[in-house]
């Protein structure tokens, strides 16, 4: 119906003398190919039409100005790059590959190498509707004011004069070099026509095509040998030999200007949506049979029969001998399909699982209650073997299937570890592979051997298996092709890290392998080079492919909503031209012959380049190298270099298919940078004078730094020994000093003469140990102990034994070899006795914890005093002014430490126990970075 609508709203054809027959092709725009806008690059979403230049590149035209596309980048023209008007509403192409452009100014410009130059102007506005170009030397210009003419005389001198077209025989019509195009009336717009009478001058043919009501042809163009009439709603192409081919677009919005490009592609520019790419060989040659309302989803191929479902669960069987579709049924949450017994397949869903015959029409439901008693699943893959069918479920049982009077009858072989994803049967073995390994059975199901798959393919998932020439080959998800080969596995064939492999077959002498990037054919005998591919240059989306199977001498595909048939051997192998589309040098353009005297000291070169074929520039890689060094990918498909020293390169360019590597073309260029000309003895010498003088001032400065340096390291040295001799005091405060001395007071009047000697000479141990320690910057861990333990000990004989103390330490630890601040940890000591065990008069402990964690080493000191907080409040009732600045000495100390050392130190303070009421205890954590020596 939709047919028929638009072949009557369209076109009609009629000839005056012999008639050759129209082409008519429905395209489908609401499912392109590629869509280009904004978000791309493309100037605007309105683009009113779109031509191609005699090298390849598309100039799409809009509201707001001119987009040049490359296949990869868009280059946009607006007002800043030399429009007197942004609203370009057509471009005309001429023989010497300018751009002419139409807008309604006073100015007539073309484009030229990129540039924009003013070639016209009027006092008035001008709006231009077709030039013909009679002769590379003679151009007409016809506007849409009482159809004035601008002759313009000679390319060389641009010169321009306004005639009267109807003295040089001209009338309504646009002249083309082989066919001129009269219109009669037209439409609602200065540039919109109802009906063309179209004249072959070669063959003096008449065609006519007319519009209906709702309809209207925009002014014809001409490139690339072929004359292009567009209209709102489809497009005809004129071919030199007078051939018309139509294209009627299935969509009720209406569409500006389109083209057909030299690569079959049809560019549809729209009104809002920016340009749709839809490509030709999708209606010319291929086989399209499905469209349903819900798209293919899941395809399976099962003895010559393909079966695919969509989204809501149909089912459907496709006979590829008569190409006719059968809806088998209905089946909610499909989730498998295989074969089974009796030239039957299986279906498990989600409402339960049937069998039905591969034609469809014979459904059944089976008994399963054996199978379930075992605690069995449905299978998930099923092979068929001897008289019965080797099966694995979900849960990873690998068994064999015999049905008996509509009854399920197994054997459970093995159950694997890891999830089983493929099962094969080839010269007398059985393959069961998984996520991890290779199982090898012999045909009694006795297990030969294992291989281990991660090590082998990086962790790859194996995703497809075939028996090749007594060889198992199997495919992977990102890793390529493997064979076994006396149980190893071997790559034979390696992808991109995003190309996953779907399936692959033996098609007479080659195998077809089909991934998410496009259906290769290698030749197994040559090293599995890749000999053609099936991908966006044949017009098929390869993402889109929902499977692809052998059938006799064709492959078919099964696309969301077409089923194609292809002859593998039809398939053209293409050839490509890779084009420099743009060359700078310090952002100015150059030419290639440039390349052959760059002036020495130029920042950069950069050069782009492209096939200028849309069907593949998103599967393309450019590459590059200098003097056939290693090949370099590049991002994009612009090269810059720059700092190239002075002397001649070669400089190697390529594109290849990034995800197969298959070389596509290839150029060469010869750089060759001048030597500067201050390359003389003079300036030689003027240089070396320069640079004994800059050498002898940077060597007295660096003498000046060098002492700088050293003034500071003094200052710095000054000032960590006068902290030295602060924390010293602050560790033999006056506070500790007359404790000791009140303590040694009292065992003499109590005349307890023998304690009082032994503090004294304890006392007297540990004021030498403390002064010796005092004069090293840094002594070893065992030495702190020592001055430690002997500090502790003194304490708890003046404390009357009320507190005990324990000192663990990590016996990872070398003590003699780790070199800590001496002093460093006494104030944090003798505060825990001090301010917390000091109100404690029995049951205190006193915990030094020494770890090592990698390099750190982690110092804990634990009191089960009174805590900080307590500790504090009560000092402030306290009657004594003497006060001990340890922290706050230490604190600076430690600044000091972390400005000046590599091994730097942190420390934290917290309660203990905050679940006690009244003695919460004070935990300090004490950690020296990277202090321990591995």
């Amino acid at each position: 119906m939709r047919y028929s609508i638009f072949c009557s709203l369209f076109i009609i054809c009629s000839l005056n003398s012999f008639i050759k027959s129209q082409s008519i092709i429905n395209v489908d725009i609401n499912h392109p190919f590629q869509t280009y806008t904004i978000k791309d690059g493309l100037i605007s979403n309105n683009i009113y039409g779109v031509i191609q230049d005699q090298r390849g590149f598309l100039y799409f035209y809009s509201d707001k100005g001119i987009s040049r596309f490359d296949g990869h980048h868009f280059i946009n023209f607006t007002l800043k790059n030399g429009l007197t008007s942004q609203n370009v509403w057509l471009l005309t192409l001429d023989s010497k590959n300018r751009i002419w452009i139409h807008s309604h100014d006073k100015f007539l410009h073309y484009l030229e190498n990129d540039s924009i130059i003013n070639a016209y102007s009027s006092s008035k506005q001008l709006s231009i509707i077709h030039i013909i170009e009679k002769s590379p030397k003679e151009m007409f210009f016809i506007a849409t004011q009482n159809e004035e003419l601008l002759n313009h005389i000679t390319s060389d001198s641009m010169h321009f004069e306004i005639v009267n077209p109807n003295k040089l025989g001209f009338t309504h019509e646009f002249l083309f070099p082989n066919f001129s195009l009269k219109y009669n009336k037209k439409a609602k717009s200065e540039t919109s026509y109802k009906d063309f009478e179209i004249k072959s001058h070669k063959k003096e043919q008449i065609k006519t095509l007319s519009c209906s009501k709702n309809e209207s042809f925009y002014s014809p163009i001409s490139f690339n040998n072929y004359v292009f009439c567009s209209s709102n709603h489809g497009l005809i192409v004129i071919d030199t030999n007078f051939i018309t081919k139509s294209y009627i677009y299935n969509s009720k919005n209406e569409v500006n200007r389109s083209i057909l490009d030299i690569n079959k592609n049809i560019w549809v520019c729209t009104k809002e949506e920016g340009v749709y790419v839809i490509n030709e060989n999708n209606y010319n040659g291929i086989i399209s049979l499905l469209k349903n309302e819900f798209p293919a989803t899941i395809s399976y191929f099962i003895n010559n029969h393909l079966y695919f479902q969509d989204k809501i669960g149909n089912l459907f069987m496709y006979q590829p001998t008569s190409k006719n579709i059968i809806q088998i049924g209905t089946f909610p949450g499909i989730n498998k399909l295989n074969i089974w017994f009796k030239n039957e397949i299986i279906i498990s869903s989600t409402e339960g699982i049937f069998v039905i015959n591969y034609d469809g029409l014979n459904k059944r439901m089976i008994n399963f209650n054996n199978w379930n008693n075992k605690n069995l699943n449905s299978p998930t893959k099923t092979l068929k073997y001897k008289n019965g069918l080797l099966a694995f479920d979900h849960p990873n049982q690998f068994f064999y299937i015999n049905e008996i009077d509509n009854k399920v009858d197994d054997k459970v072989i093995c159950q694997t570890d890891s999830r089983i994803k493929l099962i094969y049967n080839a010269n007398n073995l059985i393959y069961l592979l998984t996520n991890e390994e290779i199982n090898i059975f012999n045909k009694e199901y006795l297990l030969l051997q294992k291989i281990d798959l991660i090590a082998k393919c990086n962790r790859s998932l194996p995703t497809c298996i075939i028996d090749f020439c007594n060889e198992i080959i199997f495919g992977t998800e990102n890793a390529g092709l493997f064979k076994i080969i006396n149980n190893e596995i071997v790559s034979v064939k390696k992808w991109s890290i995003e190309t996953s492999i779907h399936n692959i077959f033996q098609f007479h002498d080659n195998l077809i392998v089909h991934t998410n990037k496009g259906i290769y054919i290698l030749d197994p005998y040559n090293n599995f080079i890749i000999t053609k591919s099936i991908t966006n240059e044949q017009g098929i989306t390869p993402e889109e492919i929902v499977g692809v199977y052998p059938w006799k001498n064709e492959l078919i595909i099964v696309m969301p909503n077409a089923i194609h048939h292809i002859n593998p051997d039809s398939v053209k192998v293409k050839t490509y031209n890779l084009r420099i589309t743009e060359l700078t040098q310090n952002n100015k353009q150059i030419t290639i012959k440039d390349l052959s005297q760059l002036p020495p000291g130029f920042k950069s070169i950069s050069i782009s380049m492209s096939l200028l074929d849309f069907q593949v520039s998103k599967d393309v890689a450019y590459q590059y190298n200098l003097n056939d060094n290693d090949w370099q990918t590049l991002a994009v498909n612009t090269l810059d270099l720059s700092d190239l020293a002075s002397g001649s390169y070669n400089l190697n360019l390529r594109a290849i298919n990034k995800y197969s590597n298959k070389l596509l073309d290839s150029k060469k260029l010869k750089l060759n940078i001048l030597r500067p000309w201050w390359k003389t003895w003079q300036f030689i010498l003027l240089i070396n004078a320069f640079l004994i003088s800059s050498i002898i001032w940077g060597y007295r400065k660096w003498l000046n730094r060098r002492n700088e340096i050293k003034i500071n390291i003094r200052n710095l040295e000054i000032g960590l020994r006068e902290y030295k001799m602060k924390a010293l005091e602050s560790q033999m405060n006056p506070h500790f000093v007359y404790n000791s001395l009140a303590s040694i007071q009292y065992f003499i009047q109590e005349n307890k003469n023998e304690e009082a000697e032994h503090f004294l000479t304890e006392f007297g141990i540990l004021i030498r140990s403390f002064l010796t320690a005092s004069r090293s910057s840094q002594i070893n861990l065992k030495i702190e102990l020592e001055l430690l333990q002997k500090f502790i000990n003194l304490e708890q004989i003046r404390f009357s034994k009320r507190f005990n103390s324990e000192i663990i330490i990590d016996p990872k630890l070398n003590l003699t070899k780790i070199f800590i601040p001496p002093l460093l940890l006494q104030p944090f000591v003798e505060n825990a006795i001090q301010h917390g065990l000091f109100h404690r008069l029995e049951g205190g402990q006193l915990k030094l914890n020494f770890q090592a964690s990698n390099r750190d080493l982690i110092v804990t000191i634990s009191d089960n005093g009174i805590g900080t907080e307590k500790s504090k409040s009560l000092k402030k009732f306290s009657l004594s002014n003497t006060t001990s600045d340890a922290m706050e000495i230490f604190l600076e100390k430690l600044k000091i430490m972390n400005k000046i050392k590599t091994k730097r130190l942190e420390y934290s303070i917290s309660n203990l126990d905050d679940n006690e009421p009244y003695y919460v205890g004070t935990k300090i954590v004490i950690i020296f970075k990277n202090i321990i020596v591995l």
